[in-house]
């Protein structure tokens, strides 16, 4: 739960970031881009990461165990 919430909080940080040069005009222009460079990556790295982590965090049975068969690989 935390990894979605430091996600949405990079989603949300990227938008202002992108939001504030097209509103604003300020200096330090180089230092800006890197740090949404670095913030944007974040972003996508969590937006990848965590249906993965969930789906590996799941307990077994919250886990979908039914093929389009109808028959447990298993079996």
């Amino acid at each position: 739960m935390s990894l979605l919430f430091i996600t949405i909080v990079f989603i949300i940080l990227v938008g202002i970031m992108l939001i504030l040069p097209i509103t604003d005009n300020f200096g330090r222009i180089d230092e800006y881009y890197r740090f949404l460079g670095v913030f944007g990556i974040l972003d996508v790295l969590g937006t990848i990461i965590t249906p993965v982590v969930n789906t590996i965090v799941a307990k077994p049975e919250t886990r979908k165990t039914d093929y389009p068969s109808g028959k447990d690989m298993a079996s």
